[in-house]
């Protein structure tokens, strides 16, 4: 088994629904040796919501670090997030509204859990702030999904949609 922790952001542009997000995985492999993995990506198709684009951002994650292998069966993952409607979600706390995306989301989330026996906590972080060690790994990814939502504004404007105002 090894033990991670999971930071992960989105950045999300209302007047286009486009956003971005970035995770990075830190933590022990199994084997004794660190592991550090980054990534993130522009969200593929409209957002509806910044809280839609949160959840994307650690569902993306997780469905992408499982399917290279650098999470596995029984692994600990403790994900860090400025997102408390996420945190909220993702682990049943309160019975919140959600949109029929934002249940597909869960539905991602839970079946990749539930499929390699994953045991996830999660911490929240307030965003935007320096100084501790969390607020390092959450800065870099909300860098990170800036930088690719600003990459999925460029596509929407090359679409023919040319809205020029700053999302940021």
């Amino acid at each position: 088994m090894s033990v991670y922790t999971l930071y992960t952001d989105a950045s999300f542009c209302p007047r286009e629904r486009v956003g971005g997000y970035g995770f990075r995985l830190h933590g022990m492999a199994a084997k004794g040796k660190p592991a550090m993995r980054l990534g993130g990506g522009a969200l593929a198709h409209p957002v509806t919501c910044n809280n839609t684009a949160e959840m994307t951002a650690i569902v993306m994650a997780f469905l992408r670090l499982a399917s290279c292998g650098h999470i596995e069966q029984g692994d600990k993952v403790k994900v860090i997030t400025d997102s408390f409607f996420c945190i909220d979600r993702l682990q049943k706390l309160k019975k919140l509204r959600c949109t029929e995306e934002q249940k597909a989301l869960v539905a991602h989330f839970d079946a990749t859990v539930e499929r390699l026996s994953l045991d996830v906590s999660f911490k929240y972080v307030r965003s935007h702030t320096s100084g501790m060690a969390y607020n390092i790994g959450n800065n870099w990814c909300d860098r990170e999904a800036k930088k690719h939502m600003e990459t999925a504004r460029r596509k929407h404007k090359a679409n023919g949609n040319n809205e020029t105002e700053s999302c940021m």
